[in-house]
């Protein structure tokens, strides 16, 4: 492999030759003549302070949307659509890494942008093989024989995605009320349950900053659809995001990267709610005592003062395999943070042998079930005719708890099996994940009244559910 660059601006710093090329093993130049080693300059110019961003702060790698390059081009897969990024420099043909077709020069297109920084693979592929055999060893009981005879080291691939990662600068203010129960607590009047609670004010003030939150800026990827496992790709974040560098061309030299497709007016909303979910996060200690009646803000203000946003690459190995049924194809993905290695992926079942295994966990409630169908005791033989009403329904209901004992079982176990190989809820939860931090706070539980004699069990507008986001529930 060519890994030379063209060096007209590059020179060795150590004896002035230009005869330079990129070892990709070590993430560093090399000289051709006296074979020292040496970084570029890395250094990404943006504010590491987030508490000092006062205005909006956009890269050139977030604006630009079709600049010319020569050297990195993207094209256009015939078999399934996608837009690959190669390095015409080191290939002139490469495979697309979703459904491995060919692709070649002649379906050249207009392409995306050149991102900001990229974060250099650290996981070699002799690593990301051994990681995810272990991976599928661990699921080879349940996991379909096709899969195994099927499975090819060649199909894992590294592949850079594009994201959009931005840091914010912002105030945030909570108000609104919560209740608390009472210790005389819970108690029966006029035959019904009703308790005693406290009602309070509740506000919260403080300065937020969010480091690095990051955002897929490939569509394909924040699709959701049945016949794909592209959530996968999600689950393995995060990435260590303050390690990234100034993007060069030849990081790619030996991989594929994505063009990205989402421009961060597309995102706007979702960074909104991202951000209200890691403000809710950050006061979560302080809602404690309001989990149990609830609590209700009727304002929930986040002003952000400030933010920096950048487009970068972010190593991921991925391996695909179709599933072809009779009826319809599921694309399973099995993905490595290229960084982390944290692996997650969706694996193919083998649904007879998953079945028959199920069926040992309804054989209790089967055998109960023929049991009792079989119990002529009560029966006249000539006309089947039981012999009392009362004995009648017994049997009917004793049969059907009998099968539900056989059902509900299987049921459990199939599920339970299938939802551990696809892992189709797996989601990055970027609200607990993504560095944060608070600064002068504010908080104040004002006492407004006893409320006595309570029949509803949460304060009125209170949503259990919205728990997730403030407390530690990954």
């Amino acid at each position: 492999m060519n890994n030379k660059l063209d060096a007209s601006n590059n020179q060795c710093p150590h004896c002035g030759a230009r005869e330079l090329y990129f070892d990709k093993s070590i993430n560093k130049y090399k000289c051709s003549y006296c074979n020292s080693t040496f970084d570029e300059n890395k250094k990404l110019i943006i504010e590491k302070d987030i508490s000092k961003l006062d205005k909006e702060e956009i890269s050139q790698g977030v604006h630009q949307l079709n600049p010319l390059i020569t050297d990195i081009i993207a094209l256009k897969c015939p078999g399934c659509g996608a837009e690959i990024i190669i390095n015409t420099k080191e290939s002139k043909q490469a495979r697309c890494h979703w459904c491995h077709g060919i692709l070649n020069l002649t379906n050249k297109i207009a392409n995306g942008s050149i991102p900001d920084a990229i974060l250099p693979f650290s996981v070699s592929k002799e690593e990301a093989v051994k990681l995810i055999k272990k991976y599928l060893n661990k699921k080879r009981i349940f996991t379909s024989h096709k899969f195994k005879k099927e499975f090819n080291e060649e199909n894992l691939e590294g592949v850079y995605f594009p994201y959009i990662i931005t840091d914010i600068n912002a105030h945030c203010e909570f108000i609104g009320k919560g209740e608390q129960f009472t210790h005389d607590g819970k108690y029966i009047a006029n035959y019904e349950d009703v308790q005693n609670a406290n009602l309070f004010q509740l506000t919260r003030k403080f300065d937020l900053t969010v480091d690095d939150l990051t955002f897929e800026s490939l569509q394909y990827n924040t699709d959701e659809r049945t016949e794909i496992t592209n959530n996968i790709i999600n689950a393995i974040q995060p990435f260590d995001t303050e390690n990234c560098i100034k993007f060069a061309p030849h990081y790619l030299i030996g991989y594929h990267s994505e063009n990205r497709n989402i421009n961060l007016v597309n995102i706007r909303d979702d960074i909104d709610k991202e951000l209200t979910k890691i403000a809710r996060h950050a006061i979560g200690k302080s809602i404690i005592p309001y989990s149990y009646r609830g609590f209700v803000w009727d304002k929930e203000i986040i002003n952000q003062k400030g933010s920096q946003t950048i487009a970068a690459y972010l190593p991921i190995w991925l391996y695909t395999y179709h599933e072809k049924n009779k009826d319809k194809e599921i694309i399973h993905y099995i993905a490595i943070n290229g960084r982390t290695k944290e692996i997650k992926g969706s694996v193919p079942i083998d649904k007879i042998k998953l079945f028959l295994t199920s069926l040992l966990f309804a054989i209790p409630g089967i055998t109960l079930f023929i049991v009792y169908l079989t119990d002529k005791s009560h029966i006249y033989l000539d006309n089947l005719i039981l012999n009392d009403e009362e004995y009648k329904w017994q049997l009917v209901f004793k049969s059907i708890f009998a099968l539900l004992l056989a059902i509900i079982p299987f049921l459990i176990f199939y599920n339970l099996i299938k939802k551990k190989y696809r892992n189709k809820d797996l989601k990055h939860k970027k609200h607990i994940e993504t560095k944060h931090t608070i600064s002068n706070y504010e908080q104040e539980d004002k006492f407004l009244e006893l409320r006595e004699g309570l029949k509803n069990k949460h304060i009125s507008g209170f949503n259990p559910d919205c728990l997730e986001d403030y407390l530690d529930k990954k």
